[in-house]
């Protein structure tokens, strides 16, 4: 599955990159929180898209958008510190979000194993990221 890449590829790209940056703790770890804020978004817009127990498309659809916004915003505003594997990897993820957003624009009704998949991959994504990233923020 292309999420598990993606993960495997982030959660690597992060320690590589805090390694490097163990010099400048204070601003690495700073970069590291403000990612994983952005990064559990889309968790809490799913959350917040369901009505009843359902996931609502239209619900989600403009916070997605702001989601991806976000993470333009914060490849472009911290690009220097971030560039290589780092920045690639956050890039990917931005692409899967608007891969499933441009999925979401074309669904119909019957869609529901690929709703289903998609979610479950953003989910399994920002969990095991983030968690890798609270790891190395608590072994410090």
């Amino acid at each position: 599955m292309v999420v598990d890449l993606l993960i495997a590829k982030a959660v690597d790209a992060i320690a590589s990159w805090y390694t490097k940056n163990k010099g400048r703790r204070e601003e690495a770890d700073k970069l590291l929180r403000e990612l994983s804020r952005l990064l559990n978004k889309p968790l809490l817009h799913m959350n917040m898209s369901k009505k009843h127990g359902c996931f609502i498309m239209r619900t989600y659809i403009p916070f997605l958008e702001k989601d991806i916004e976000n993470l333009d915003d914060f490849i472009s505003l911290h690009a220097p510190e971030i560039m290589g594997d780092f920045a690639t990897t956050i890039g990917d993820f931005r692409d899967y979000l608007v891969e499933f957003y441009t999925f979401m624009k074309g669904a119909s009704l019957g869609c529901g194993d690929e709703l289903d998949a998609y979610l479950a991959g953003i989910e399994r994504y920002v969990k095991e990221t983030t968690a890798r990233i609270n790891s190395i923020l608590s072994d410090r």
